[in-house]
């Protein structure tokens, strides 16, 4: 009798401390606070470049150009709030962020500490016209981590901008080659052999013709053209001595033939 009394006694308590680590995990993993909407604190990315003026765009990827963002010197914003979560035995912390061309990136362990921190990376480009599109990937502006100050400091980043020269101005050699073509067909590096399933073809046309034809701020040919570029977002500009330069912005498509016909204005 007495064992069946201490028998039940036990299954009740084993019972209850299941009903109590239950209802713990479940109460204990929702969010200290509610989901944040909104940034409640900000740290500032500041990108220069030399010279100032140039063309900043977000990175997509697959490293082709994306959304136009701003003009330098261009102050990146990044807003950011954190929410505490918890398991019933431990908390831990979970960070929000907002900002144009910043990404997440790999998750440092601290093992003196036995922390870690994550790391926000810029991911951009800067174009300007007569210099080489400069692409910046991977470059670490800030720390996220219990043991790192919180925002982070804002922090500038300075982009030194290579000019064309040899390319910039063609020589009459070189322009009375193109000028006896009707046609040509430019094939540009970023399309090797083994991306031609991954690139279109832009067949730029201009008035008046004979036009220097220059993408992403690199100069490939005069016009007429035909263009086989890797699928993605490039500026095509068309210039020519005495009329106002085009500027276009296209989103090439892979298998894609794009007839493309501009119309310089005199200056």
């Amino acid at each position: 009798m007495k064992f069946k009394i201490l028998f039940r006694i036990l299954r009740l308590s084993v019972q209850i401390m299941l009903f109590i680590i239950i209802g713990l995990f479940i109460l204990g993993c929702a969010t200290l606070g509610p989901e944040p909407s909104n940034p409640e604190v900000f740290f500032y990315v500041t990108v220069s470049s030399i010279p100032t003026g140039a063309s900043v765009y977000e990175l997509a990827n697959d490293g082709s150009l994306g959304r136009f963002i701003g003009m330098t010197p261009y102050n990146i914003e990044v807003g950011l709030a954190t929410r505490r979560y918890s398991n019933g035995q431990r908390s831990f912390g979970h960070t929000f962020f907002w900002a144009n061309g910043i990404k997440w990136g790999k998750y440092k362990n601290e093992e003196k500490y036995f922390r870690g921190y994550w790391e926000l990376l810029l991911q951009i480009a800067v174009v300007k016209e007569g210099y080489y599109t400069s692409k910046v990937t991977d470059k670490v502006v800030g720390l996220i981590g219990k043991l790192r100050s919180y925002p982070p400091q804002s922090t500038t980043v300075t982009i030194q901008l290579r000019p064309i020269t040899e390319i910039h101005s063609p020589t009459t050699e070189q322009k009375t080659q193109q000028q006896q073509q009707q046609q040509q067909t430019v094939v540009l590096p970023d399309t090797s052999s083994k991306e031609q399933n991954n690139s279109g073809s832009v067949m730029l046309t201009s008035i008046p013709e004979d036009a220097d034809v220059y993408v992403d701020g690199i100069f490939v040919s005069n016009s007429p053209a035909n263009l086989k570029l890797k699928d993605g977002i490039h500026i095509i500009e068309v210039r020519k001595k005495g009329y106002k330069t085009d500027r276009k912005e296209i989103r090439v498509l892979s298998g894609s033939e794009v007839t493309l016909r501009i119309t310089l204005d005199t200056d």
